[in-house]
Formats: C-alpha cells, sequence, structure tokens
C-alpha cells in the first residue's frame, strides 16, 4: 500500500503543480494580452491624430496656392496698370510741345550751391559743429570765385 500511496501522493502533487503552472501562466498571458491591447490602442490613436495632421497640413498647403495665385493676379494687374500709365504719359509728354526751363528749375539756378558737408573734421570744429553752415556760408560769400575743393577721401 505504500506503492499506491506514494503514486496517488506523486499524481496529487503533479495535480496541484499543474493547477499553480496554469494559473501562473494565464496571469502572464493576461498580462501580455493587456500590453498588446494597450499597445494597439496607442497605435490607433496615433493613427488617428497622423491622420488629422494630414488634413490640417492638406488645407494649409491648398491654403497657400491659393495665396499665391491671388498674389500672382494682383501682380498681373498692377503690371497692367503701370503699362497703361507709361503709356499714357509717353502718349501725354509726345503731345505736349517742350518749352523753356521749368520755373521749378529757374530758382535753382539763382541759388548759390552750398558745398556739400566732408565726412571728416578738418580742424576741431567738424561738420557736426552747431556753426558750420554759417561758417561755409561766410566762407563761400568772401570766396566766390574759387572752385570749391573736392572732398578728400
Amino acid at each position: 500500500m505504500s506503492d499506491g500511496t506514494t503514486l496517488w501522493s506523486i499524481a496529487l502533487l503533479c495535480l496541484v503543480a499543474g493547477i499553480i503552472i496554469g494559473v501562473v501562466a494565464t496571469v502572464l498571458l493576461k498580462r501580455s494580452g493587456s500590453g498588446q491591447q494597450r499597445t494597439r490602442r496607442r497605435l490607433a490613436e496615433t493613427e488617428l491624430e497622423l491622420d488629422r495632421v494630414r488634413e490640417q497640413l492638406d488645407r494649409h498647403f491648398s491654403s497657400i496656392g491659393e495665396m499665391a495665385r491671388n498674389l500672382e493676379r494682383q501682380s498681373n494687374t498692377l503690371r497692367q496698370q503701370i503699362d497703361q500709365s507709361a503709356e499714357t504719359l509717353r502718349n501725354h509728354r509726345q503731345t505736349q510741345p517742350q518749352t523753356g526751363p521749368t520755373p521749378e528749375n529757374k530758382g535753382d539756378e539763382d541759388s548759390a550751391p552750398l558745398d556739400a558737408p566732408r565726412d571728416y573734421a578738418a580742424n576741431a570744429h567738424g561738420t557736426l559743429d552747431e556753426n558750420y553752415i554759417s561758417r561755409t556760408r561766410a566762407r563761400h560769400d568772401q570766396q566766390p570765385d574759387q572752385p570749391s575743393q573736392p572732398p578728400r577721401y
């Protein structure tokens, strides 16, 4: 009987060990299955977000294309207006007879030109001095026959 009892004990121990191994395997498979399920859910969310981004990019590029077409149309309209204005001005100048100097240019001939200020200071009182213009005019009034000195570089 001891052989029969040992045999039943071994069988019972194998049965208990099989149940324990089955429970552990089930728990582990559920965890890995839930991990796969989470991964699939994340993948689906990522694909949805990617589709949204693609739609936004498509709308963005189509609006940029429309803006570029509008800009090109406006540029062509502006070019045509400039061409028409130039043609009108050209025709107007050809029909108008050329007369002598205009009154705007006549006033310029009477005024004496001032020396252009230099970009350096010749002495302690340079071009940034408050009295520079008055000194330049006084010098010009005292020596009207001498040509102005060219600028030094």
